[in-house]
């Protein structure tokens, strides 16, 4: 079968559907080496990162989109 390529406009269900269909490739698998659950308890932190600031920014984040959702919804007339 050959590879179908995706049209630019394509819907996220007419991707899925394409993805799908397209056969396995055995080249392609690769079988795990580790689990997953300890890879990620494993992995290295970053020392800079401050979660209270990143909360912080996470919720000004939040409430701008919601005011933009907001407003939309008015433009809108919702």
């Amino acid at each position: 079968m050959p590879v179908q390529i995706l049209k630019d406009d394509c819907t996220p269900e007419e991707a899925v559907k394409v993805i799908r269909m397209t056969p396995t490739n055995p080249a392609q698998i690769r079988p795990a080496t580790v689990n997953l659950a300890d890879a990620l308890q494993a992995a290295a932190s970053d020392p800079t990162f401050d979660l209270e600031s990143w909360k912080c920014q996470w919720s000004e984040a939040e409430a701008e989109l919601k005011s933009l959702a907001r407003a939309d919804d008015i433009a809108e007339g919702r």
